[in-house]
């Protein structure tokens, strides 16, 4: 169950708006045609990796960078080609280069996270991830993605804090509901849990995890009648998971049914 319930946002903040924002400066037409050639190229690599050709979007930037080693968003959406292509040690050289470029830079520290978490360097991934919370307190996928390492390293307090800030910034946030539950559930904090797995279910149904992680919790909390009604709609959507909600259900000796 925690496996399932663990799902890290990868989540990348590359938009062209991004790319291409500000007209090129510079002291002479040169440098400024220079830059309008770099940004170009640095705006049609995020179109090719919005399409998944990564390996194209990678020759893009490196053309972006020659013309303009100065452009940090180039070594962001570099650094972004490279990791979507696990090329996570030139991931990581290209990020640092744009926080080298721009200090403040709070998507590059955001995904340097990312790409330390996905190599399970947990605790340069919560440096990285507070880094860009403390340029920009403000983005939920951040906060986000700072609880779920920290639910990584079963810091559950922490995780919690993390992602009830997530939630305040974003409620609708379906993965940070259920990440929070995983966490209150591991600190025992069960009705807390029940309450945010129940919202997670009523904005998004389907969701299977979301469902049975719901039942485990009624067993956890012993509330017989709620187990069972969530056993009797969770075998409606997948019978061999409503099969083994029913076995805990059962192991808890909470109900005494016959398994129809």
């Amino acid at each position: 169950m925690k496996k399932a319930i663990l799902q890290l946002c990868l989540s990348i903040a590359f938009t062209v708006s991004m790319a291409i924002v500000g007209a090129a400066q510079g002291s002479s037409y040169e440098a400024a045609d220079q830059k309008r050639t770099a940004l170009s190229y640095n705006a049609e690599a995020v179109k090719q990796m919005n399409q998944g050709k990564h390996d194209a979007a990678v020759e893009l930037l490196r053309r972006a960078i020659r013309l303009r080693p100065d452009l940090a968003i180039a070594y962001y959406n570099l650094g972004t080609a490279h990791y979507f292509l696990n090329q996570f040690a030139d991931a990581i050289t290209a990020l640092q280069q744009a926080i080298d470029l721009n200090a403040t830079y709070s998507e590059a520290y955001n995904q340097l996270g990312v790409v330390f978490t996905t190599e399970a360097k947990y605790n340069k991934a919560i440096a990285a991830f507070e880094r860009s919370i403390a340029q920009n307190p403000y983005n939920s996928t951040t906060h986000y993605n700072l609880g779920c390492t920290y639910i990584r390293v079963e810091n559950y307090k922490a995780a919690a804090l993390a992602l009830e800030r997530a939630l305040q910034l974003e409620p609708s946030h379906v993965e940070a509901l259920m990440n929070l539950g995983f966490a209150h559930s591991r600190l025992k904090r069960y009705a807390e849990a029940i309450k945010e797995i129940g919202q997670a279910v009523r904005l998004k149904p389907q969701d299977l995890d979301a469902q049975f992680f719901l039942g485990t919790l009624f067993v956890m909390m012993k509330d017989r009648k709620s187990a069972f009604a969530q056993y009797q709609l969770v075998k409606s959507m997948n019978p061999e998971l409503g099969q083994k909600l029913f076995d805990e259900i059962h192991h808890h000796k909470l109900v005494i049914v016959t398994r129809q």
